[in-house]
C-alpha cells in the first residue's frame, strides 16, 4: 500500500494571482539554471572534477555524485574552449551567468538587462544550507523525451500515488494544495502543482513533511532542441501553509531538477542536480544516501509512461470489444494459434490478455506489475497478463496521443 491520505492536517488553498506568478517564475528560474549547467556539462565532455566530486552509487547507467565534504586546497577544474564561464564545478554550484543566455534564447522578448539584476545568485545557491551536499546524477536510459515527460506527469493525487508507488518512492500522506497549470490539448505534458507530503525516513527518526512545487513539461534549449524537465522544489514563502512542529513533524528543504534530452533514436540522456536537507539532527550521510536513492528512482520513469500507455490501450480495447460484442476463441492461442489442451493447462496455465481479452498461451504472454487504486487513497500492486501483440502495440503507441487522451478526462 502507498500514500495514504487520511485526516490531513493541511488543506487545499486558493492562490492569489501574484502567488501563482511567483511560483511560475521560481520554477522557470530553477529549470533554466539546471539547463544552463547541463549544457555546460555536455560542452565539457560530461566530466566532473574527481577532486571535488565523489561517486556515490550507480543504477542502470545513472551515476550519482556528491560534493566532497573537504575540498582540496587547490580545486581542479575543467577548462572549456570557447566558454566564458570558467569551470563546470563552479557552474554546478552557482549558475549565475549562463542562465541569461539560455533564458533569452528560450523566451521571446526577454530582457537580458533585467535578467542580470535577478541572477546575482542562483535560486539553488540561496536556499541550500552550507551543510547539505550538492548531488548530481547523469546517465543514459532507454526511452524518448516525451516518455520522460509523460511518465513524470502527476498533477492529480491518483497519478501522483501511482507514479511514486511504481518508482518505489512512496509517502505516508499526500495532498495537492493548488493546481497552477494542468495539461492542455496544446501542451499535454505541462503541469505546475503545489503539493504537500509526509515521509517516514527511519524507524527512529521523526516524521518529515515537505511543501513544494512540482513542475513538469517539455521546453526548448538555447539551440531549439526539446528537453523534458521534472522539478521538485521546496516553497516556504506562503504563510497560509502552516508548519507541523506541534505534531513533532520536521519540515524538509529540497530542490531537485531533472533534464532529459534525446541521446539517440531510442535513448535519452538524464541530468539531475539538487540537494535535500532533512532537518532536525538527522545524520547527514544517511540523509544523503536516502536522497541519492530517491534520485535514482528516476530510472523507472519511462516505464511509468509505458504503464500509462498500457492502461490506455486496455481501456480502448475493452470499450471496442463491448461495442462490437466480439468474443475470443477459447480453444486456440490468439498469437501463435496453438491449440488448447487440458495437459498444457496442467503444465502451465493459459490465460486471457487484460487488454484485448483474447486467450493466449504461456509462451505468448507477458506479465506486468501495475499499481491499482484501492479506495480513495491507497495503491496496491497487481500482476497482470498481456499478450505480446498488446505489449508491443502499447510500447509503439504515440506518447503524445495517449497524453492528449487524458486531458480533461
Amino acid at each position: 500500500m502507498a500514500s495514504k491520505n487520511t485526516d490531513s492536517p493541511v488543506r487545499s488553498i486558493a492562490l492569489t494571482t501574484s502567488e501563482q506568478a511567483m511560483l511560475c517564475e521560481e520554477a522557470n528560474r530553477v529549470v533554466m539554471e539546471t539547463l544552463a549547467v547541463n549544457e555546460l556539462f555536455i560542452t565539457c565532455d560530461r566530466q566532473l572534477p574527481k577532486s571535488d566530486w565523489k561517486h556515490l552509487r550507480t543504477r542502470e547507467n545513472i551515476h550519482v555524485f556528491r560534493t566532497r565534504t573537504k575540498p582540496k586546497a587547490r580545486r581542479s577544474s575543467i577548462s572549456c574552449e570557447d566558454s566564458q564561464d570558467g569551470n563546470v564545478d563552479n557552474q554546478l554550484h552557482q549558475t549565475e551567468t549562463r542562465q541569461d543566455r539560455v533564458t533569452s534564447n528560450s523566451r521571446s522578448g526577454s530582457s537580458s538587462g533585467s535578467s542580470d539584476n535577478r541572477n546575482d545568485q542562483s535560486v539553488l545557491a540561496k536556499m541550500k544550507p552550507s551543510s547539505a551536499p550538492l548531488l548530481v546524477a547523469t546517465g543514459v536510459i532507454s526511452g524518448t523525451v516525451e516518455d520522460a515527460a509523460f511518465g513524470a506527469l502527476a498533477h492529480t493525487e491518483t497519478l501522483w500515488r501511482s507514479r511514486d508507488a511504481h518508482l518505489k518512492d512512496e509517502y505516508a500522506a499526500i495532498k495537492i494544495l493548488a493546481v497552477i497549470r494542468e495539461p492542455t490539448a496544446q501542451d499535454p505534458f505541462r503541469s505546475l502543482v503545489l503539493k504537500w507530503s509526509t515521509k517516514r525516513i527511519g524507524s527512529l527518526a521523526r516524521m518529515r513533511d515537505c511543501v513544494f512545487i512540482e513542475a513538469n513539461g517539455i521546453a526548448f534549449d538555447s539551440k531549439g532542441v526539446p528537453f523534458a524537465y521534472n522539478l521538485v522544489h521546496s516553497i516556504d514563502n506562503i504563510a497560509r501553509i502552516p508548519g507541523l512542529k506541534h505534531l513533532d513533524v520536521v519540515r524538509v528543504n529540497i530542490s531537485t531538477c531533472y533534464i532529459s534530452r534525446r541521446y539517440n533514436q531510442s535513448s535519452i540522456e538524464v541530468f539531475c542536480r539538487g540537494f535535500a536537507d532533512a532537518g532536525g539532527n538527522f545524520i547527514e550521510s544517511l540523509g544523503t544516501n536516502l536522497f541519492s536513492e530517491m534520485i535514482l528512482s528516476f530510472v523507472h520513469i519511462v516505464d511509468c509512461a509505458f504503464v500509462k500507455k498500457l492502461m490506455w490501450l486496455t481501456h480502448k480495447k475493452r470499450c471496442a470489444n463491448e461495442s462490437t460484442g466480439s468474443t475470443a476463441d477459447p480453444l486456440h492461442c490468439n498469437i501463435c494459434s496453438t491449440g488448447f489442451s487440458s495437459l498444457c493447462n496442467l503444465i502451465r496455465a493459459w490465460g486471457s490478455c487484460q487488454a484485448c481479452q483474447t486467450v493466449v498461451c504461456p509462451k505468448c504472454t507477458a506479465v506486468k506489475k501495475i499499481q491499482v487504486e484501492v479506495g480513495r487513497s491507497e495503491m496496491t500492486e497487481k500482476v497482470m497478463a498481456f499478450c505480446l501483440h498488446c505489449m508491443v502495440e502499447a510500447k509503439e503507441a504515440s506518447t503524445r496521443e495517449v497524453a492528449l487522451s487524458s486531458v480533461d478526462t
